[in-house]
């Protein structure tokens, strides 16, 4: 649970941003980001991509 509220909080430790990273580059791409979900055992982490193709900025920002 720490972790998914880490996420959403855009706050985790400096040694584990791998997950925040992601979690940035989706939400800029597509509009949302990573949702996390919490099972039992283990987590479910699914992000959705739209059927049109991402906006030609968002693209490019990450690319410079």
């Amino acid at each position: 649970p720490a972790v998914v509220a880490r996420v959403e909080a855009d706050e985790m430790p400096g040694n584990k941003i791998g997950l925040l990273n992601v979690h940035h580059r989706v939400k800029l791409l597509y509009g949302e980001g990573l949702h996390i979900r919490r099972l039992t055992p283990g987590t479910e982490i699914a992000f959705y991509v739209p059927t049109q193709h991402a906006p030609q900025v968002a693209t490019e920002s990450l690319l410079s």
